[in-house]
């Protein structure tokens, strides 16, 4: 372990921690049965991840961006 990078030994640590896959697990059935895994976003907060949200455009009027 002492050979590893910081986002090696991060991810040593979460891949080995039971509560963190416990959380991963509740957000990927919820991702599976069609959620958005929002719901998660405190959780993985708490985790110490983000990960980028997809571009686009969001909201009521998203649908109309492109139309010319």
């Amino acid at each position: 372990m002492r050979e590893l990078s910081a986002p090696a030994l991060a991810w040593e640590f979460l891949r080995r921690n039971d509560d963190y896959q416990a959380d991963f697990q509740r957000i990927k059935a919820e991702v599976a049965s069609g959620g958005t895994g929002r719901a998660g976003d405190a959780r993985l907060a708490f985790w110490g991840l983000s990960f980028r949200r997809g571009s686009g455009a969001r909201g009521p009027s998203a649908a109309g961006v492109l139309a010319a």
